[in-house]
Protein backbone atom coordinates (compact mmCIF):
# COMPACT_ATOMS: atom_id res chain seq x y z
CA UNK A 1 0.00 0.00 0.00
CA UNK A 2 1.75 3.43 -0.65
CA UNK A 3 1.96 6.10 1.89
CA UNK A 4 -1.09 8.11 0.35
CA UNK A 5 -3.04 5.51 0.54
CA UNK A 6 -2.02 4.22 4.14
CA UNK A 7 -2.54 8.01 5.12
CA UNK A 8 -6.27 7.91 3.76
CA UNK A 9 -7.36 4.42 4.97
CA UNK A 10 -6.24 5.70 8.75
CA UNK A 11 -7.49 8.69 8.66
CA UNK A 12 -10.89 7.07 7.51
CA UNK A 13 -10.87 5.23 10.65
CA UNK A 14 -9.99 7.80 13.25
CA UNK A 15 -12.10 10.81 11.54
CA UNK A 16 -14.32 8.42 9.45
CA UNK A 17 -17.38 11.11 10.92
CA UNK A 18 -15.12 13.86 9.39
CA UNK A 19 -16.58 15.01 5.74
CA UNK A 20 -14.70 13.99 2.88
CA UNK A 21 -13.29 17.20 2.25
CA UNK A 22 -11.79 18.35 5.73
CA UNK A 23 -10.19 14.00 5.63
CA UNK A 24 -8.35 15.27 2.28
CA UNK A 25 -6.97 18.37 3.86
CA UNK A 26 -5.93 16.33 6.67
CA UNK A 27 -4.16 13.69 4.56
CA UNK A 28 -2.47 16.20 2.61
CA UNK A 29 -1.19 18.30 5.80
CA UNK A 30 -0.15 15.13 7.49
CA UNK A 31 1.74 13.90 3.90
CA UNK A 32 3.36 17.60 3.55
CA UNK A 33 4.54 17.15 7.24
CA UNK A 34 6.13 13.41 6.52
CA UNK A 35 8.04 15.08 3.28
CA UNK A 36 9.23 17.44 5.98
CA UNK A 37 10.17 15.26 8.13
CA UNK A 38 12.10 12.69 5.76
CA UNK A 39 13.61 16.01 4.48
CA UNK A 40 15.49 16.66 7.67
CA UNK A 41 16.53 13.50 8.94
CA UNK A 42 17.55 12.03 5.56
CA UNK A 43 15.13 9.16 6.02
CA UNK A 44 13.57 8.81 2.33
CA UNK A 45 9.65 9.03 2.32
CA UNK A 46 9.41 5.13 1.10
CA UNK A 47 10.25 4.22 4.53
CA UNK A 48 7.10 5.63 6.19
CA UNK A 49 5.40 3.44 3.28
CA UNK A 50 5.88 0.32 5.63
CA UNK A 51 5.03 2.86 8.90
CA UNK A 52 1.92 2.22 11.05
CA UNK A 53 0.09 5.25 12.74
CA UNK A 54 -1.47 5.34 16.13
CA UNK A 55 -4.16 7.56 17.35
CA UNK A 56 -4.45 8.70 20.59
CA UNK A 57 -5.24 12.11 22.37
CA UNK A 58 -2.51 14.55 24.86
CA UNK A 59 -3.78 15.88 27.87
CA UNK A 60 -6.17 17.99 26.46
CA UNK A 61 -8.04 15.77 24.73
CA UNK A 62 -6.78 16.30 21.15
CA UNK A 63 -5.74 14.08 18.63
CA UNK A 64 -2.28 12.38 18.53
CA UNK A 65 -1.16 10.54 15.67
CA UNK A 66 1.97 9.14 16.35
CA UNK A 67 4.25 7.56 13.07
CA UNK A 68 6.21 4.25 13.95
CA UNK A 69 8.41 3.23 11.26
CA UNK A 70 9.11 -0.37 12.93
CA UNK A 71 12.00 -1.23 10.40
CA UNK A 72 14.06 1.32 7.65
CA UNK A 73 13.48 0.19 3.74
CA UNK A 74 16.23 -1.89 2.17
CA UNK A 75 16.90 0.79 -0.19
CA UNK A 76 18.09 2.82 3.24
CA UNK A 77 19.52 0.45 4.90
CA UNK A 78 21.78 -0.44 2.04
CA UNK A 79 22.03 3.52 0.88
CA UNK A 80 25.50 5.73 1.84
CA UNK A 81 22.99 8.76 2.82
CA UNK A 82 23.53 9.69 6.24
CA UNK A 83 20.68 8.19 8.85
CA UNK A 84 19.02 9.83 11.92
Amino acid sequence: MDLEAAVSDFLQKVAGNVDLGTRQKIARGFLRFIDDVSERSHIPREAFEHASFVEGTDESGNLTIETRIAAPSRRWADSTEPGP
